[in-house]
C-alpha cells in the first residue's frame, strides 16, 4: 500500500466513525499532523479524543481489522470508477474549502480541476424559472466568458441546469456539486448534462462516497461546498422559499460577495432575489462588473501613462473601493489633496470611458456592462 493510499485509509476510517462530523474532523486535524497519527495512538488517548471511539470499536482486534479491511475495499471501488478521493488539507483538496469551519472531510470528484488563479462564480436559482430567469442566466454567462471563469452550480433542474448547460455552449468549464453520489445525479434527467461537463473539461464533485442516495438533508450541505468553492455568488432568479437561498446563507456567512437582479417580472418568482437586496445581504447584479473590474487579474481598459498625478491617485483610490463604489466626498476624503477643479477632472475622465458614475458613485471603467440591469 503507498504511502497516500494508507493515510486516506486512516483518514476514511477516522471520518467515519459515529460522532466524527466534519466540524470535528477539521479541529483533529488542525490539532494533529495526520489522521493516521491519531488512529495510532494508544486506545487510552483515542478514547480522551474521539469521545464515541470506544463505543465504535469495543476493543475488539477483529472488529478493529475488519473496519480497516472495509475502508480499504472502499477506496478501491472508488479507484475502480475512476473517482477521485481528497482528505481534508492534503494536495489537491480545493484551497478556498480550508478555511470553512465545516470543510468537508473528505470530497469525492470526477475530474477534478484546479482552481488556482482561476475566477470560480457561483451561479444558482429555482428549480422553476421564468423565462425572464433564463434569458438572465444565458445573457449573463455570455458576458461573463470573455473572463475564462469557472461556473459553479448544483446540476439541479431549472437556473442550476441552465449554467451549466450555457457554461458548456460557451467551453466553458463548470462544477457540479451534488448531494449524493457522483454515480447518482439527481435528477436522473441530467446524466446527458453530467457527461457534457466532464467532456468539456468539468467536474463532477460530492462530499458522499458512490452508491449514496440523494436523501433530502444532503441538499442543505451541498449548497455550503457551493458557497465555499466560489469568489462570488450570482443568484439570478430565486423564490421565497428556493434552495438558493440556503446557498446565499453560506455565501453571507462565508463573506463571498452576492449579486442578484433588481428588476423583477414578477414579486413571487423573485421574492427570494427581492429579500436579499432588501437586507443588503447582496448587492445589484449592475455592481458586478464594478467588482469585477478591481477583481485580481481581471484586465482594465485604463491607460494611466498619459494621466495626471490626481488622476493616478483616484485610480489607486478606486482600486481598493467597496462594491458600491465611492462618492465625490469621499473621493475628496481619500486623496488628502488640493482639489479646487476636482470636479471637473471626474467628469474628464468620465467622458474618457476612465471612470463610471452611478447614482453619484463612481467606479473603474471596465469593459463589462449588463443590459438587463
Amino acid at each position: 500500500m503507498n504511502c497516500r493510499i494508507e493515510n486516506l485509509t486512516y483518514a476514511w476510517m477516522l471520518c467515519h466513525l459515529k460522532g466524527v462530523g466534519s466540524v470535528s474532523y477539521k479541529k483533529y486535524l488542525d490539532n494533529w499532523f495526520s489522521a493516521k497519527q491519531i488512529w495510532l495512538l494508544p486506545t487510552d488517548q483515542k478514547k480522551k479524543i474521539i469521545p464515541l471511539y470506544n463505543f465504535c470499536m469495543r476493543n475488539s482486534v477483529n472488529e478493529k481489522r475488519s473496519y480497516k479491511n472495509k475502508a480499504k475495499s472502499a477506496i478501491t471501488l472508488h479507484q475502480k470508477a475512476n473517482v477521485q478521493i481528497f482528505s481534508y488539507a492534503e494536495e489537491g483538496y480545493p484551497k478556498p474549502l480550508l478555511m470553512l469551519p465545516d470543510a468537508p472531510s473528505l470530497l469525492f470528484a470526477k475530474n477534478m480541476i484546479s482552481l488556482k488563479n482561476r475566477l470560480v462564480i457561483g451561479i444558482v436559482g429555482t428549480r422553476r424559472a421564468t423565462a425572464y430567469g433564463k434569458v438572465l442566466t444565458e445573457q449573463l454567462i455570455k458576458k461573463l466568458h470573455v473572463y475564462n471563469p469557472i461556473i459553479v452550480s448544483g446540476l439541479a433542474d431549472g437556473i442550476d441546469k441552465l449554467a451549466h448547460k450555457t457554461a458548456c455552449n460557451y467551453n466553458l468549464s463548470s462544477i457540479a456539486v451534488v448531494a449524493g453520489g457522483v454515480d447518482n445525479i439527481y435528477p436522473s434527467s441530467n446524466h446527458g448534462l453530467a457527461k457534457t461537463i466532464l467532456q468539456k473539461g468539468g467536474s463532477l464533485l460530492s462530499e458522499n462516497p458512490l452508491q449514496t442516495d440523494n436523501f433530502p438533508y444532503l441538499f442543505p450541505l451541498r449548497n455550503r461546498i457551493i458557497a465555499g468553492l466560489i469568489d462570488f455568488l450570482i443568484i439570478t432568479e430565486a423564490g421565497e422559499k428556493s434552495g438558493a437561498l440556503i446557498t446565499a446563507r453560506y455565501a453571507f456567512h462565508y463573506q463571498r460577495p452576492i449579486f442578484s437582479p433588481t428588476k423583477f417580472t414578477d414579486k413571487v418568482s423573485f421574492a427570494g432575489n427581492y429579500k436579499l437586496i432588501k437586507s443588503q445581504k447582496a448587492s445589484p447584479l449592475s455592481y458586478l462588473f464594478f467588482y469585477l473590474s478591481r477583481t485580481k487579474g481581471i484586465p482594465k481598459k485604463i491607460n494611466c501613462k498619459s494621466m495626471t498625478f490626481i488622476q493616478k491617485k483616484i485610480v489607486d483610490s478606486l482600486q481598493d473601493a467597496p462594491i458600491q463604489g465611492i462618492s465625490l466626498g469621499e473621493l475628496v476624503k481619500k486623496i488628502q489633496l488640493p482639489t479646487n477643479n476636482f470636479a471637473h477632472i471626474l467628469l474628464q475622465m468620465v467622458l474618457k470611458k476612465q471612470l463610471i458614475k452611478h447614482k453619484n458613485r463612481y467606479f473603474l471603467s471596465s469593459s463589462f456592462n449588463f443590459s438587463n440591469e
